[in-house]
């Protein structure tokens, strides 16, 4: 299957691709998973602290 994502050169999707592999293999080896979509950076910060905070 292709996917076209308007006003994205091939080069850029060839770049997402790798870096969507390197950063998988992070992910599976995280302890803590952090859901941060539409969040600002203030709010991603207490999230993250909230989270690690509950760990201890």
């Amino acid at each position: 299957m292709r996917v076209f994502l308007a006003g994205v050169s091939c080069v850029d999707v060839s770049d997402i691709r790798k870096d969507m592999a390197y950063f998988g293999r992070s992910y599976k080896k995280a302890d803590v998973v952090v859901e941060v979509a539409g969040l600002s950076p203030q709010d991603v910060a207490v999230k993250v602290n909230e989270i690690l905070s509950s760990r201890h």
